[in-house]
């Protein structure tokens, strides 16, 4: 599971429109090609499933989104990302099982502390309630391989 500054973008978008009752459409909303292919990697994530030309963000997807909502209130809009910023990766997943297993303390770890710092999951080095939130989306996805 990957979701870069461009994933996350068309993840609050989709989370936005349905908060509004609507959805995010192919031809209505002006995709780009850009965008469709962001959201074909997000649909191999098992985070979005396409639905007669609509998106949809699954269950799992509907857990990033909210994680995204959190950290987006806190550190800023995510269009002052830089372009190339990776919000979650495997590293980053990997970096939160660490940190569970060592009963949600990363005391001793400074990069991991520091890198989930930066993505919003931990706080003065205890994991937060967003990192789990991350983790379970990442164990409930069902990619499309």
């Amino acid at each position: 599971m990957i979701v870069t500054k461009k994933h996350a973008k068309l993840i609050t978008r989709i989370a936005t429109k349905w908060e509004e009752g609507l959805e995010l459409e192919k031809a209505a909303d002006s995709l780009t090609d850009a965008d469709l292919e962001s959201l074909y990697h997000l649909e191999l994530a098992g985070l979005v499933y396409e639905e007669e030309d609509k998106f949809v963000l699954s269950q799992a997807g509907w857990l990033i989104a909210e994680a995204l909502d959190e950290f987006v209130g806190s550190a800023g809009p995510i269009d002052d990302w830089d372009d190339d910023f990776r919000w979650i990766g495997s590293e980053v997943i990997s970096m939160i099982e660490v940190v569970r297993a060592a009963q949600g303390s990363a005391a001793d770890q400074e990069t991991i502390a520091r890198e989930l710092d930066r993505r919003g999951f931990m706080r003065d080095g205890t994991l937060l309630p967003t990192a789990e939130s991350v983790l379970e989306a990442y164990n409930i996805a069902e990619p499309d391989v």
